[in-house]
């Protein structure tokens, strides 16, 4: 399945502001962060209920240690910023393009993400159970050891992708193209189904390797 480059809605003339202190201000007035570029910020140290923006960008910034209820980008451009341990569970991205990020264990559980590109990221241990993703595609990230258990997904695309290890529990992957996927060791539910796997398109390696996760075995023509 192919998908065209994600391309936020972003204005040209963003007003640069300092990304902690914009957030405390919009999480007390209850507003809507708009068109703003943040560069080499930090999203941290915060509680609140609700945190919004819309068509901004977000360079070198750092997502880490904050308590808000629900969070929401939409339009929105991330490069090279750290969401590594970022508490994301229940969060919104809608048409987000995420390029050279990193997000060692970042938590999405439950998440809704739709129309949105990570490329080039590594995010090896993230959360991505229970999530929605629809339209999502990942190119050339790292995904070892990360969870999809029990998300819903909907046109997704994984390319040149390390999913290693991955846990795929109760998400369909019926469609999607992993021949191009390092999959050694995906984690299959804990009674051994293929039910994840029926109709997703694998290489010929991969199908010896899974056929072997799945208990087959598989003897050379005598």
């Amino acid at each position: 399945m192919s998908f065209q480059i994600v391309k936020p809605d972003i204005a040209d003339d963003l007003k640069p502001g300092d990304l902690n202190s914009v957030s405390l201000l919009a999480l007390a007035e209850g507003d809507e962060i708009c068109g703003a570029s943040f560069c080499e910020g930090r999203l941290s140290d915060m509680a609140g209920e609700r945190l919004e923006f819309s068509g901004c960008r977000f360079s070198r910034c750092e997502f880490s240690d904050f308590e808000i209820t629900w969070i929401s980008f939409v339009d929105c451009l991330f490069e090279m910023c750290d969401f590594s341990n970022a508490r994301l569970a229940g969060s919104t991205f809608s048409k987000c393009a995420f390029k050279g990020c990193r997000g060692t264990g970042v938590n999405f559980d439950g998440a809704s993400i739709r129309q949105a590109a990570f490329d080039d990221c590594a995010l090896p241990y993230a959360n991505f159970s229970q999530a929605k993703l629809q339209r999502v595609v990942w190119r050339d990230c790292d995904l070892n050891q990360s969870s999809f258990v029990n998300a819903k997904p909907k046109s997704i695309a994984f390319q040149n992708c390390d999913l290693s290890r991955a846990e795929i529990m109760g998400f369909p992957l019926a469609g999607t193209d992993l021949s191009t996927c390092q999959i050694d060791g995906i984690r299959l539910a804990a009674y051994i189904s293929a039910s994840e796997l029926r109709g997703a398109e694998v290489s010929a390696g991969q199908a010896c390797d899974l056929a072997r996760l799945l208990g087959v075995i598989i003897k050379a023509a005598e």
